[in-house]
């Protein structure tokens, strides 16, 4: 009995200890191993999708919601972010961005706040961001290739790849730059997701607020052909740029981009802005215009336009990278949130950003 007591005593310790030692040296089954290998903490996911409340998206454009229809790009809004923000915020309807579309499902023009769109005779929903300039010179969805599988993106250059026009954001026909609206909610800060890939042009502009260097500008743009630029233009005469380190490598594929801003400066010089490359955060100083913040700022977000692929409408300088998912958020999100966020996008499109 003694030897039979002793024999299980160490095989049950040899086991336990095998199977601890399997678990620290972190090994895991070729599932667990695949698509999602090295994403920390892949358990933790935030749909978007399913924000509501405060925590409701001002934007969220999904390229796979695309409707290519004529001359007309349009991604649609299948959140019904309108009616949402009409529900938890008391928004009307008619103050969040929208484009009126006429019956033959083509955009007529005119940019509206009806609150309706009709990309269809028969379906009515909300587009959230779009073009209609003509056949090839638009931002053009494209099914496969660029290693993205088999989800949809947009080539900001167009059907041809080549051409340099106002790009996906709330324009008209004519090229004329429409206001997002903010100041109905007012937000103090921003948190900006994208999934896009760079054409590495020196130059472009990948994402922007506002067309001019004024209180709540901000560019997202293409410095050198290996690194990234964010600058900021924030309230009470603050403004910061602040560049990436090398990402030779990670441009040369898709990157999830996280951008967090605070349009009303509160605190001291460098809490106004930072940025992340894939989850990494990218704060090499260039310069800085700091003045003493208000304790309440009086500036509010009004009239400010927002594009992609896009520098400003007195220098259009479109096709700068391929384009597949946008999230705007009226708030700066915390570290926990943004994980689960980028948690989701690294999930959905099966990349190790």
């Amino acid at each position: 009995m003694a030897r039979s007591g002793f024999e299980r005593g160490f095989n049950q310790a040899y086991l336990q200890g095998v199977k601890t030692g399997a678990g620290m040296a972190e090994l895991r089954t070729g599932f667990s191993g695949g698509v999602t290998d090295g994403i920390a903490y892949s358990d933790k996911i935030q749909d978007p999708n399913l924000l509501r409340g405060e925590k409701l998206p001002w934007i969220y454009a999904n390229a796979d919601n695309t409707v290519d229809v004529g001359t007309t790009t349009a991604v649609m809004d299948r959140m019904k972010l309108p009616e949402l923000w009409n529900q938890y915020g008391g928004l009307p309807l008619a103050s969040h961005p929208s484009y009126d579309v006429n019956s033959s499902g083509l955009i007529d023009g005119t940019f509206s706040r009806t609150g309706k769109a009709y990309v269809t005779d028969t379906t009515n929903d909300y587009i959230m961001l779009g073009t209609s300039i003509s056949a090839l010179n638009r931002a053009y969805p494209f099914v496969g290739g660029q290693n993205l599988g088999d989800h949809v993106y947009l080539d900001m250059g167009g059907q041809g790849g080549s051409a340099t026009n106002h790009w996906l954001s709330p324009i008209n026909s004519l090229g004329t730059l429409e206001d997002s609206l903010f100041s109905n909610i007012d937000p103090e800060s921003l948190t900006i997701m994208m999934v896009m890939k760079s054409k590495n042009a020196v130059g472009k502009c990948h994402f922007f607020i506002e067309d001019t260097i004024t209180p709540g500008g901000l560019f997202f743009t293409q410095q050198t052909e290996n690194t990234l630029r964010l600058q900021l233009y924030s309230a009470s005469g603050v403004s910061s740029t602040y560049d990436s380190v090398n990402l030779a490598t990670e441009l040369n594929d898709w990157i999830l981009v996280t951008i967090k801003v605070t349009l009303k400066q509160k605190y001291g010089a460098g809490s106004e802005q930072i940025f992340y490359i894939n989850g990494k955060p990218q704060h090499t100083f260039v310069a800085s215009t700091w003045t003493t913040p208000e304790a309440t700022p009086a500036w509010s977000v009004a009239s400010q336009g927002i594009a992609v692929g896009v520098n400003s409408l007195s220098s259009p300088n479109a096709n700068s990278m391929y384009f597949a998912s946008l999230l705007v958020l009226p708030y700066w999100a915390n570290e926990t949130e943004q994980l689960q966020l980028e948690n989701y996008f690294r999930k959905y499109y099966g990349k190790k950003f």
